[in-house]
């Protein structure tokens, strides 16, 4: 049997090359375990929302007045929360939200029908082309306005659903439980964050 003698030992012959191939390998690695970190977080911490109802009726006051929807109760706070006066909500977190509500809205009496205008208000001030008109016809007459609106809030901020009639016989008509079915809530109001 052949031996082979004077062999060197084994060296690297790039070791440059090998410490940047394996850094990046290294680096791709950490951003997998990151991913799936933000994932978990993702499942475990759910998006801040915030669920409101009342159950009073609520009538206007003047005509072509504005006033603030308010709410008695509470389904949820987690991250969004009822404040003083009852009719703001409130944020803890940044981002984008995205807010529904559902009104009875009734005309209680006089046949002449009525119009009453909805919009949102953001820290006090209108916010813009939110704005929408109902007409509630007649008598005895009642409606369901339900709609959605997105936008970004910060920390403190603070939203209030508004409204105003031309008939202050046109309220925000609550109802209370049957044998048959539940209350029926005069307002609802549910906001959910939607992206961070």
């Amino acid at each position: 049997m052949a031996f082979v003698r004077n062999l060197s030992p084994y060296k690297r012959t790039n070791q440059p090359a090998f410490e940047e191939s394996y850094k990046y390998w290294l680096e791709e690695e950490l951003k997998k375990i990151e991913r799936s970190v933000e994932t978990m977080q993702d499942v475990y911490n759910p998006s801040y929302l915030g669920a409101f109802y009342d159950t009073t009726t609520q009538v206007a006051a003047t005509v072509n007045t504005p006033q603030a929807v308010t709410f008695n109760n509470i389904s949820y706070e987690y991250g969004v929360y009822r404040g003083t006066p009852t009719s703001r909500v409130y944020f803890d977190n940044r981002g984008f939200y995205n807010l529904e509500f559902a009104l009875q809205i009734a005309h209680i009496s006089s046949a002449a029908g009525s119009d009453v205008v909805l919009w949102v208000n953001f820290n006090g001030t209108p916010y813009p082309d939110s704005a929408t008109r109902v007409h509630v016809r007649g008598i005895n007459q009642d409606i369901v306005a339900s709609w959605n609106l997105v936008g970004e809030a910060q920390p403190t901020n603070y939203v209030e659903l508004m409204w105003q009639t031309t008939d202050v016989d046109t309220v925000l008509l609550a109802e209370p439980a049957t044998l048959t079915y539940p209350a029926i809530p005069s307002a609802r109001m549910t906001l959910t964050q939607i992206a961070k």
